[in-house]
């Protein structure tokens, strides 16, 4: 009984090897044609990561505090919040980190969003708050996400989002900038 389950592979092992190369490449040979299509289909490189937009005056004159997630275990999270932060400063905003400097706004970063093997599915969202009134919220589309790519496409979303928002433009235009003390020399 046991030598019947056996048996393809102990013809297998018996088999000589000019047969079993034969047969190797016989299997080769049949792959490629099952199931193929009789159009070339074109494989897409990865996406490239967008140029950063470049801010208006007025937003770029703004001080901002940009805060991050709480949630420091969170791995999606800490990864947005870095391709963010790294986004608003190349399109020229002041992010201010002295916690003890005036600012004239504040960005506070929330995600939703799980891993799922090699993909991420959730959104991102930028809330904007100045003088303590809610100036603008801005999200990302929710949806599917390559893994290593979810941070910079999110980020570079939020960050386009911002730097189109009408409200936040508004807000920058109708502030009144006052000089931050100059710093001691520490000799």
């Amino acid at each position: 009984m046991p030598m019947r389950r056996f048996a393809p592979i102990a013809l297998f092992v018996a088999a000589s090897w000019a047969s079993r190369r034969a047969a190797v490449f016989a299997a080769l040979a049949f792959v490629p044609s099952v199931g193929c299509a009789t159009e070339q289909v074109a494989v897409k490189s990865p996406p490239a990561a967008p140029a950063s937009p470049v801010a208006s005056a007025p937003v770029r004159a703004l001080r901002l505090r940009f805060t991050q997630p709480l949630d420091t275990s969170d791995v999606l999270a800490r990864e947005l919040s870095l391709s963010l932060e790294t986004a608003l400063a190349q399109a020229g905003l002041k992010l201010i980190r002295d916690p003890a400097a005036p600012v004239d706004a504040r960005l506070e970063l929330a995600s939703a969003a799980r891993s799922v093997g090699v993909a991420v599915h959730g959104a991102a969202f930028l809330s904007i708050e100045g003088e303590g009134v809610l100036i603008d919220q801005v999200q990302t589309e929710g949806g599917f996400h390559r893994r290593d790519q979810f941070a910079s496409e999110a980020a570079h979303e939020l960050l386009d989002a911002v730097l189109k928002s009408p409200r936040l433009a508004a807000f920058a235009a109708s502030v009144t900038h006052v000089p931050c003390p100059p710093t001691p020399d520490r000799a």
